[in-house]
């Protein structure tokens, strides 16, 4: 097992329960996405925040529970910070927090409403590669965000019945 596969288990370990039975008669394909998750890990801490701001944005947007309760180690994200991500406020955070945050905003339901100006106010800080490496984590949140929801509405747990 290679570093970034477990890396992969650890950050996402809450999520892959909640996802299993939706890969559960193709095994292959499942440890594939689970490699590709792995693998959108990518530049400094900097940059490995300003993923995590965004995949809680995003999972706050979706009301996805199961993505929000993931807490991605080496990434600090404070309480406040993430009452604020649930609330939409971006305010507080950093200017290029809050110019990717308002990528994270837009992509879930708004992908086509987003400017060249939007994007290049995030590459001009942390470059094409880690532009792109953002844009892709960002909708791999979004898609992991409308598979968790889903296969909660499809299969909820045993406690929801109670």
């Amino acid at each position: 097992m290679t570093e970034t596969d477990t890396n992969a288990r650890t950050i996402h370990a809450d999520t892959d329960t909640a996802l299993a039975p939706l890969f559960a008669s193709q095994p292959l394909l499942w440890e594939k996405f689970r490699r590709f998750n792995a693998t959108l890990r990518h530049g400094d801490s900097h940059q490995q925040r300003l993923q995590e701001l965004c995949r809680l944005r995003i999972a706050a947007i979706h009301a996805c529970d199961a993505e929000w309760q993931v807490q991605t180690p080496g990434t600090s994200v404070s309480g406040s910070e993430r009452q604020a991500l649930m609330r939409g406020e971006p305010e507080g955070f950093a200017p290029h927090e809050r110019a990717a945050l308002a990528l994270a905003e837009k992509l879930p339901f708004d992908h086509h409403g987003i400017t060249d100006s939007e994007v290049q106010a995030v590459r001009a800080v942390i470059g094409d590669a880690g532009t792109v490496a953002l844009m892709t984590a960002m909708a791999f949140a979004d898609v992991r965000c409308r598979w968790l929801v889903t296969m909660s509405a499809a299969f909820p747990s045993p406690s929801a019945n109670n």
